[in-house]
């Protein structure tokens, strides 16, 4: 009955929008961020109306079929509800997104209400007020992907998630308030951080579901581990403020960058933020020494390369499915390789020479010979066959059609897949 009442709702509340929209002459971004908000207050209050994640799996798909329609056959709708919707410029699968990503959050936090709601709060008021705040006020903006966003946007979803999240855990009790301050100002800078990554519209998955993730985990963390994980993000920020002007990172793919260095700590520990890191220095080297961001820019994709391997590490240590130690070799040998074609790409573009032994000697000197003074270097059968795989993914690498740079992307993440697998050798 309750799925039933509320799909009523949601009908009614779209429609309403579109009348409302159509009679006062409502911009394209208010009646979608209006319909958005309106769902997400009435999503928060779902672990009051339901106890089992299939009932909010259904509703998702009541709600997707009419927003799927209007989408794929705009006039079999009436013509104020269709553009209430679809009259933005921007491409956007979001309404098609949001439905699903809230059953997803549901199944994973029914359990824990106060969790739940920060989430789909998040989503609903945080995003809002950095589209709506971005569009009237935005006047900083940066490139993400296919789209560009501003600053002042992203930094009213800091600000409005940071005060969501606290307000949520401070009424629940879930910490003391000193606890809730912390994991506030921790949660507000991701869910900017992957807000601004998110392209398309798929914030609406990315928020409640990552963030339901990430708050899990902060929740039990004491004081002093959140002082910690702040000053990482402090760290990170400044680190991406001084390297902005210098790196051909577009502002999407510095943030993408920070949120990888982020989860690399708080999944792993500094051990594991170590690789990603050197990587990220040796790119910024290269940049001032070639002047490479006066001749080239790289999106989210190219840090989305090197993030897909080194995050399926972390998921798997961070669920002990294997021993600490074996994935911090993995995440290490994927950073090598990674390190080395990126080394040998660019001294090719510069110099157009071909090198692939020094850039392997070089990425393994940062990458994998720190391990052996922390004793955790990796078996000497790993460590031979790794190299030798690493020497002949650039090797190869050097045949990939350098003007297509998502062949060289996925060659890069395949290799950084591949010669990671080398830590089963141990």
């Amino acid at each position: 009955m309750n799925v039933l009442l509320l799909w009523l709702a949601f009908i009614g509340l779209w429609s309403a929008v579109a009348w409302a929209a159509k009679s006062f002459h409502w911009q394209a971004e208010s009646s979608r961020k209006a319909i958005h908000t309106g769902m997400g207050l009435v999503c928060a209050c779902f672990p009051w109306f339901f106890s089992h994640p299939w009932e909010v799996w259904m509703l998702a798909i009541l709600c997707v079929i009419p927003l799927a329609g209007a989408r794929v056959f705009p006039n079999g709708f009436p013509k104020a509800m269709s553009a209430a919707l679809n009259r933005v410029t921007r491409r956007s699968w979001g309404e098609l997104l949001f439905a699903p990503s809230v059953a997803l959050a549901f199944t994973f936090g029914h359990q824990n209400r106060p969790l739940f709601t920060a989430c789909i709060l998040l989503l609903a008021l945080a995003d809002a007020a950095g589209a709506l705040v971005g569009k009237r006020w935005g006047a900083n903006g940066y490139a993400t992907m296919s789209t560009r966003k501003s600053v002042e946007g992203s930094l009213a979803v800091m600000i409005s998630g940071g005060l969501v999240v606290f307000l949520v855990l401070w009424i629940a009790a879930v910490a003391p308030i000193g606890n809730c301050l912390f994991i506030a100002m921790v949660a507000g800078c991701l869910v900017g951080m992957i807000e601004a990554v998110a392209d398309s519209g798929f914030d609406n998955l990315t928020i409640p579901v990552g963030m339901f993730l990430i708050l899990d985990r902060l929740i039990v963390l004491d004081l002093g581990d959140l002082i910690a994980r702040l000053a990482v993000l402090g760290f990170l920020a400044i680190t991406l403020l001084l390297s902005a002007r210098r790196s051909t990172l577009d502002g999407g793919a510095l943030l993408a960058g920070c949120l990888l260095l982020y989860a690399c700590h708080a999944l792993g520990g500094w051990l594991f933020f170590l690789p990603p890191l050197m990587v990220f220095l040796f790119h910024l080297r290269a940049c001032i020494r070639w002047q490479l961001h006066l001749r080239m820019h790289h999106g989210v994709i190219s840090v989305a390369s090197l993030g897909l391997p080194v995050m399926l590490w972390l998921i798997v240590n961070a669920t002990e499915m294997m021993p600490q130690r074996a994935s911090l070799q993995a995440v290490a040998w994927s950073c090598a390789v990674f390190l080395a074609l990126a080394m040998s790409a660019t001294k090719w573009k510069m110099t157009s020479q071909r090198n692939f032994w020094t850039p392997c000697m070089k990425a393994v000197a940062v990458c994998i010979l720190p391990l052996w003074v922390l004793g955790e270097f990796p078996g000497w059968l790993n460590f031979s066959v790794g190299f030798a795989v690493s020497l002949a993914s650039v090797y190869f690498g050097a045949r990939v059609p350098q003007a297509e740079q998502s062949y060289e992307y996925s060659w890069r993440a395949a290799s950084a897949l591949l010669t990671s697998c080398t830590v089963f050798l141990s």
